[in-house]
């Protein structure tokens, strides 16, 4: 027995009957006050994805019914909008668009915004009710796995992107918070933060703008710190991630390494 794929009759009419007002295709007033190019937008929106749907049926031809209704209803729409008649909007947006195959019938709304840019534009229809062939079929769901986000893949770190101290290297420090040493600093937006005038910016500033990030993982001292407005504690440079010069001549023209100690003065 042969198995086909088609548009069920029952999904036909209840999906005509939602823009159905006395039996003939109603205008929805919930739409009146958004813009033409907002409402075409909408209506294509609702016909393109029951259309993408079954594309794959072959009756899908079937659907043209709902696509009178929808343009209908769109016309209508707009019409009682602008206080005219439907065949005035259908004679203003009524144009044409290539398809694979052939010209079909459209309206579109064009949105103008300058030279710079390019213009804004919303079409009903253009989608042509012709079977497309059978893709593949995954009959097995798709796996998802919880990704963590990047704030929290960062605090578990539990490393302070300011001074480079650690968790471990903070836990003997004496503080009025026992529960933890590293904490993030939150903004509201990255505007908020960025330079305005010749004024210098601070360390903690510059790294969140070279990061694009709006939050920053800090210790209890840098947090401190960012909200006094004092800087924050020079970065700690451990030996593994200094540059290594070798004995030869010339290697240490323009070199000056200076290393801090644990007070952040230079030895």
């Amino acid at each position: 027995m042969q198995m086909q794929l088609r548009v069920p009759r029952d999904v036909i009419k209840a999906n005509v009957a939602k823009r159905m007002v006395k039996g003939k295709p109603g205008h929805r007033r919930e739409l009146v006050d958004d813009s033409d190019f907002t409402i075409v937008r909408r209506f294509q929106a609702e016909y393109r994805g029951l259309v993408n749907y079954y594309l794959m049926a072959y009756n899908v031809a079937a659907l043209a019914e709902y696509h009178w209704v929808m343009q209908t209803s769109l016309l209508n729409t707009l019409a009682n909008k602008h206080k005219t008649t439907t065949t005035k909007i259908a004679k203003k947006l009524r144009t044409t668009t290539d398809t694979p195959y052939g010209p079909m019938t459209v309206y579109r709304v064009v949105v103008h915004r300058g030279k710079e840019q390019k213009p804004l534009v919303a079409e009903f229809g253009g989608i042509p009710l012709r079977k497309q062939a059978v893709k593949e079929l995954r009959d097995i769901p798709y796996q998802v796995w919880g990704v963590r986000s990047d704030p929290a893949t960062r605090l578990l770190k539990q490393k302070c992107e300011m001074c480079g101290r650690s968790g471990e290297e903070l836990a003997g420090i004496e503080t009025k918070h026992v529960l933890h040493y590293i904490e993030v600093h939150h903004i509201r937006k990255l505007a908020d933060i960025q330079p305005k005038g010749r004024r210098e910016l601070p360390d903690w500033k510059k790294r969140m703008i070279a990061m694009r990030r709006k939050t920053l993982i800090v210790c209890l001292e840098c947090h401190d710190n960012i909200h006094a407005g004092r800087p924050c504690r020079p970065r700690v440079v451990k030996e593994s991630e200094m540059d290594i010069v070798s004995g030869e001549p010339d290697t240490l023209k323009g070199v000056s390494p200076v290393l801090r100690g644990a007070d952040g003065e230079g030895a």
